[in-house]
Parts: structure tokens; C-alpha cells; sequence
């Protein structure tokens, strides 16, 4: 992508800036295009070193998915949560009988309170 920005200035003269993106016959630096922020070239620049890093990284996590502990850890957990959930149900449905149980003795005990009235 090429852009040009046309500027005028103060004493109103005219100027220009001029950019691309990427690479032009494979360089970064061509005249009357204003420099990159971050050369993508240059091999201990900070573009590609951090792609290097980044590679690592990603290589060192395949390896740990790849790894049979790893599978049974990732097991454990999944059934761990699914317990967890189903307990979780349990406890919901629980709280809400309990409530039930509650109203119902309220109204219980305001029946016997009103019959005592009369």
C-alpha cells in the first residue's frame, strides 16, 4: 500500500509525505519514503527478534501438549469440573427447597396465629 499526505505550511508552501507498507523490491528504505517504524528486515531488529522469541515459545508449549502427563492432568481437570458443576446443581437445587420449605412453614405458622386470633 503507497500513501502520500500533501502538506502546505506556514509560508505556505508545498510539501509532501510518501509512505508504503511492507517491503519494496525487498528493502524498507527507498528515497522520498519516510522510514518504517520497525524494520522487518533487519535480522537483530526488534521485529524479528521477538518473532524468534515468540517461536520458541510457541514450539515449547506444542511440546508440553504433546506431553502424556499433560493429557492426564487436562483429564483430571475436565472431570474435576464437571464434578464441581454437577455439585453445584446440587447445591442450587438444595438452597431452593430449602426456601420452599421455609414459605411454607411461614404460611403454616401465619394459618395457626390467625386461627388463634378468632
Amino acid at each position: 500500500m503507497f500513501g502520500v499526505l500533501v502538506v502546505k505550511d506556514a509560508k505556505g508552501q508545498i510539501g509532501f509525505l510518501a509512505a508504503f507498507s511492507g517491503n519494496l523490491a525487498g528493502k524498507n528504505y527507498h528515497p522520498f519514503f519516510v522510514p518504517p517504524v520497525a524494520d522487518l528486515l533487519n535480522p537483530s531488529g526488534f521485529f524479528k527478534t521477538g518473532e524468534q522469541t515468540i517461536s520458541f515459545i510457541n514450539q515449547q508449549v506444542e511440546n508440553m501438549e504433546a506431553n502424556a502427563d499433560f493429557a492426564a492432568c487436562k483429564a483430571r481437570y475436565e472431570l474435576a469440573k464437571q464434578l464441581r458443576d454437577a455439585e453445584m446443581v446440587a447445591a442450587k437445587a438444595a438452597v431452593k427447597a430449602s426456601k420452599v420449605l421455609r414459605e411454607e412453614r411461614r404460611r403454616q405458622h401465619d394459618r395457626n396465629d390467625s386461627e388463634k386470633c378468632h
